[in-house]
């Protein structure tokens, strides 16, 4: 509700933007992360043009939500570590 309420209200009216969510894996729980990541997974579609960065540690949870089909076509997974270091720099 505090995510996608606010954000679906004048979705229609934002030129292509993203909306950066840094550090989602510091959330106090894991089912405080699930729901942020479940009520994207649903709403993200209605919510264009807007684009989302999620930025998290590899925390199993939020692995798993990710990968789920929810997500399937909506969502690309970049691993840091796995990146070359001149683009990450």
């Amino acid at each position: 509700m505090l995510i996608v309420g606010p954000l679906s209200y004048g979705h229609n009216s934002f030129p292509p933007c993203v909306v950066v969510v840094d550090a989602l894996d510091e959330c106090k729980d894991s089912a405080t992360t699930s729901t942020i990541l479940a009520a994207l997974s649903k709403h993200v579609t209605n919510l264009a043009p807007l684009r989302f960065f999620i930025t998290s540690r590899l925390e199993h949870h939020i692995t798993d939500a990710m990968s789920s089909p929810q997500f399937h076509n909506r969502a690309q997974n970049f691993n840091l570590h796995e990146v070359e270091l001149p683009v990450v720099q």
